[in-house]
């Protein structure tokens, strides 16, 4: 490339051979030409890297990062570091792209002159898909509350990113996060932003279920831990706002909850019953806490944490049985 791309698209890759070259692939075949692709190899030991590597021989605008592996967080921002376009986009390596990903988030980034464009995406089981659209708001203010309360998903590569958001205002991801690193970074993206726009077209497939080394469907105590304290930082940055309050609470209320069942409601119960005491109208009136959730986390305030355990657990059975069918 003889000038600085528009965009910079940043891949972390780890373990994913058999499914890095259809995201690569995918990402080459864009109908826009001015961006570069970063594939940061974290350490991978499959052939993963070499993949990589066979692609930046191939294709001047592949650029292959080789680090220690140090986790997917710890992946994004070292790409984040090296990438050199005004705009910045995130793909992880078991999903693929539409062609006109890349054209249709810039152009609308152009027109608005926008910090944040968004698009919807569309969610991809085994033997189904499931369109997901997420619409913004126009003010970055009403996105950071959306975020907050999970109507809007916190996922980087969902949007495309003015890199300066970035680096003016010293937004990382921790290096110590292995998921729930978008959460900890998305809002505070929008929170500096001062024009945000949104395509209304699902150009990306986000694939669940299928890559067994993918961290995303990870419940286990210590990645809900690691959720706790993104939601920490989250709280440094917003714990002081009156009007984002109640949502932040309700964020804090969910993923302690999550720690309560996975612990086996024991070691954190006493320590979490001690806040969030106004907490029950945010639970109840959550659009996105189904009534099962809703209910897990009222008893859980009950001290009836083995009741909740058992609800959750009944209604995970009942969910395989109906998708076997």
């Amino acid at each position: 490339m003889g000038r600085t791309p528009a965009i910079s698209v940043i891949v972390p890759v780890y373990r994913v051979e058999q499914y890095i070259r259809r995201c690569v692939d995918s990402l080459l075949s864009q109908t826009f030409r001015d961006f570069e692709v970063l594939l940061v190899d974290d350490g991978s030991p499959d052939g993963s890297g070499k993949i990589c590597d066979s692609y930046a021989a191939s294709d001047s605008r592949v650029r292959v990062l080789h680090k220690e592996n140090g986790g997917v967080s710890s992946a994004r921002q070292y790409g984040i570091d090296h990438a050199v376009g005004e705009y910045t986009i995130h793909a992880d390596p078991d999903d693929w792209t539409e062609p006109e990903l890349l054209e249709t988030l810039y152009r609308e980034a152009v027109r608005t002159e926008a910090d944040i464009v968004s698009c919807d995406y569309v969610e991809e089981f085994p033997g189904r898909s499931v369109l997901r659209r997420q619409p913004v708001p126009a003010s970055p203010r009403e996105c950071v509350r959306m975020l907050l309360q999970e109507t809007l998903v916190s996922t980087c590569w969902l949007r495309l990113v003015r890199r300066r958001l970035y680096t003016d205002w010293g937004i990382t991801f921790p290096d110590w996060m292995g998921m729930w690193e978008d959460m900890a970074v998305v809002p505070r993206l929008y929170a500096r932003a001062i024009r945000v726009g949104y395509v209304p077209s699902a150009l990306y497939h986000y694939v669940r279920n299928v890559n067994p080394h993918a961290v995303s469907g990870d419940t286990s105590f210590e990645s809900i831990l690691k959720r706790e304290r993104a939601v920490e930082i989250l709280h440094d940055s917003f714990g002081d706002d009156p009007e984002l309050s109640g949502s932040l609470l309700y964020l804090k209320l969910k993923v302690r909850t999550a720690l309560i069942l996975a612990s086996g409601g024991q070691a954190l119960l006493s320590e979490a019953l001690k806040h969030y005491p106004e907490s029950d109208v945010v639970i109840w009136r959550h659009p996105r806490l189904s009534f099962y959730g809703a209910l897990c986390v009222w008893l859980c305030r009950l001290r009836m944490v083995p009741v909740a355990g058992v609800l959750l657990r009944a209604r995970g059975t009942f969910k395989s049985m109906k998708r076997k069918k």
